[in-house]
């Protein structure tokens, strides 16, 4: 009986969430540079400013005069409007804790509607580098505080909030002297380990869904050890009854969605290019490594998979992490 009350009083619970005079704040729009680099060697090697496109996303900040620490919001393979029933949750949550939003979006401005079935049209370096830029942009407004700017993201985004971590690609794109100050991966792959793990030292949480079989849990696990010998403050938590896409109630599956879990765990080498056993990437641009990889060990098809107490979890998990590292 409690669970059913429980249940019914969800919705009212978000609305008052949503309504809240507490979490008013005008949306304010920021744009940003993004590039198009074909690796994260071109991001080494100082390559990576090519083919400029103008981006913007989505800012929301709490009412006052601030400075106030944001969230960087990176959507993944689909369009960031297929999240907008979490963006609806997850950023009125944030600025009733006196935390900003940042609705970043990779696509639009390429004219992108989505990458899930043919991950050619957008690099893992280019998302890397927006969301770099986004950084840069953010710490130039007068109401955000620059060392207080946090980022998280889900499936491909999980990918970029976990590598703009990496000391050596945050250095190339944007000097030393800014760096986001915490990341959460949510459901990202970890299926790309680096042989050199070199991170900025921000702490970082990784949640993923146990039944996951798009970007399943157990090489997010495998890269724990490796990254907590580095030295980095880095801890992962598996929902146990969740799969991909648990921030979101749904039960569907993508027959046209691309994996590549049949590589296993490919390594980032110092260099900067990804390996896969004797296969390498460099030499090669991102649409041809994706096609070479895609022979060599994709397939077809994932599902997505959300429930009501993975979302609310989601959100908990969420606000907490960010109150805890972004807070004075």
């Amino acid at each position: 009986m409690e669970s059913i009350i429980f249940r019914a009083l969800v919705p009212l619970i978000l609305g008052c969430i949503l309504l809240s005079p507490s979490v008013a704040g005008a949306t304010e729009t920021v744009t940003y540079s993004g590039y198009a680099p074909e690796s994260i060697a071109d991001i080494y090697q100082g390559k990576w400013a090519l083919s400029r496109t103008e981006l913007s996303g989505k800012l929301r900040l709490p009412d006052g005069e601030g400075p106030f620490p944001v969230v960087v919001l990176q959507h993944g393979s689909g369009h960031p409007l297929n999240l907008q029933p979490w963006w609806d949750i997850v950023v009125p949550a944030l600025l009733n804790a006196g935390i900003g939003g940042f609705i970043a979006n990779s696509y639009d401005g390429r004219n992108i509607g989505g990458t899930s079935g043919d991950q050619r049209k957008l690099s893992k370096a280019a998302r890397i580098v927006d969301a770099l830029m986004a950084l840069k942009a953010l710490a130039a407004h007068d109401k955000v505080d620059p060392a207080r700017i946090g980022v998280t993201g889900y499936s491909f985004g999980g990918i970029v909030s976990i590598e703009t971590a990496d000391r050596r690609t945050v250095e190339a794109v944007l000097g030393k002297d800014l760096k986001f100050a915490a990341h959460l991966p949510v459901y990202p792959s970890c299926g790309s380990h680096r042989a050199v793990v070199d991170m900025t030292g921000s702490p970082m949480l990784f949640l993923a869904g146990r039944n996951d079989d798009y970007t399943p849990a157990a090489f997010c696990k495998a890269y724990m050890p490796k990254l907590k010998k580095a030295g980095v403050p880095a801890t992962l938590k598996v929902y146990p009854d969740a799969g991909h896409g648990f921030v979101k109630v749904q039960d569907r599956y993508l027959s046209r969605a691309a994996t590549f879990n049949g590589c296993g765990t490919s390594t980032i080498n110092a260099e900067g290019y990804h390996e896969f056993g004797d296969f390498s990437e460099k030499g090669l641009s991102w649409a041809e490594t994706v096609v070479a990889a895609f022979k060599k060990c994709g397939s077809r098809g994932a599902s997505l998979y959300g429930t009501r107490a993975s979302q609310r979890q989601a959100l908990r998990d969420t606000v907490d992490f960010f109150v805890k590292t972004l807070k004075p």
